[in-house]
């Protein structure tokens, strides 16, 4: 059985301009030319997350428009699960941007004759006026700009998980929710001191509720909640699996109930990405959230990981301030756009 799935193709020629699918067989030498300077790492992951979403989700195959016999224009798409698909990459030589434009809109033509209420998502390194023009010009408007941090998580006072035998035994901890320590340095009053329990522990229909309120005034992309449902959104970040499945996401717990969540997702063995954090509107102003950061650094260190990422509105100056105390530095920022 094939890997990759590929819609059926639609070629077209413009004043001696080809627009064609990308066949199988090019996929790796048009994803390298589409990203530009990837390392061979990198490059590999980005294969590799393709070709996971396509298992889930069959989309159209990558676009590449051909100017005697040189590509000098392409794009692709990838789908998720909750209606979502992501703007993977484009890129067009710099003078012939309207044809990445050209591309992009293409893709979303075929997309939506199968999925026609379906949602897409693109993003863009800061700066990069030439992606985010073709992009806007093909009819995206700018959502927001979001930043990433990173932490090395190992870099903490945190003597329960530190010189555990190895990441295996120290999951098996989390799991058994037998890990809830908090640095010894750390002044949270007993009466406000989090209890972490395995979100799959809930139903569906309770994780949903408490996640719905965590999005209550939140000033993480606001403007998501006018445009996606709850359970769209927690599709997307389930990825095809079940609540029960997710053994890297927690709950925190207060006065016998839950109050925010904590959504973390291992990218192999160096990397941990904090998906989403949220704490109930309710219970904002306690220093819940630096708890949980120190959580997630405790998770990440426990699996072994030298990285621990996230992404953060920079209109969202709570967050900020937590990610920045808690040791994080900026990586990057990146440019969101919605169609």
């Amino acid at each position: 059985m094939d890997l990759i799935r590929f819609a059926k193709p639609t070629v077209g020629k413009l004043d001696n301009i080809t627009l064609q699918p990308v066949s199988k067989g090019n996929l790796s030498s048009f994803l390298a030319w589409v990203h530009g300077d990837l390392n061979a790492a990198d490059l590999s992951a980005v294969r590799n997350e393709y070709d996971q979403r396509m298992r889930l989700i069959a989309c159209p195959a990558p676009l590449e428009i051909i100017a005697n016999d040189q590509r000098v224009a392409g794009a692709y798409l990838s789908c998720l699960p909750g209606n979502l698909a992501m703007l993977g990459a484009v890129r067009a030589d710099s003078e012939r941007q309207s044809l990445g434009s050209l591309a992009i809109e293409t893709l979303v033509g075929q997309l939506r004759e199968t999925m026609p209420s379906c949602q897409i998502q693109a993003t863009v390194n800061q700066p990069d006026p030439q992606s985010g023009h073709m992009i806007a010009s093909a009819g995206f408007r700018l959502l927001t700009t979001v930043e990433q941090w990173w932490i090395d998580p190992n870099l903490i006072d945190n003597p329960v998980l530190v010189g555990r035998a190895s990441s295996k035994g120290n999951l098996s901890l989390i799991q058994r929710n037998e890990v809830r320590s908090f640095s010894s340095k750390s002044s949270v009053r007993e009466s406000n001191k989090l209890i972490w329990r395995p979100a799959l522990e809930l139903s569906r229909r309770s994780f949903l509720r408490l996640f719905q309120e965590t999005l209550e005034d939140t000033l993480d992309c606001p403007e998501l909640s006018q445009l996606r449902s709850t359970d769209q959104s927690i599709d997307s970040f389930l990825l095809g699996r079940k609540l029960r499945q997710c053994r890297l996401w927690q709950v925190a717990w207060l006065n016998r109930r839950p109050v925010g969540c904590l959504l973390l997702s291992q990218h192999g063995q160096g990397l941990v990405e904090l998906v989403y954090m949220g704490i109930a509107a309710s219970q904002r102003g306690q220093g819940l959230g630096a708890q949980m950061i120190q959580r997630a650094k405790e998770i990440a260190s426990a699996l072994g990981a030298s990285t621990l990422v996230l992404a953060v509105d920079m209109r969202n100056s709570p967050a900020l301030r937590i990610y920045q105390q808690a040791g994080f530095q900026l990586h990057r920022r990146l440019q969101v756009y919605w169609l």
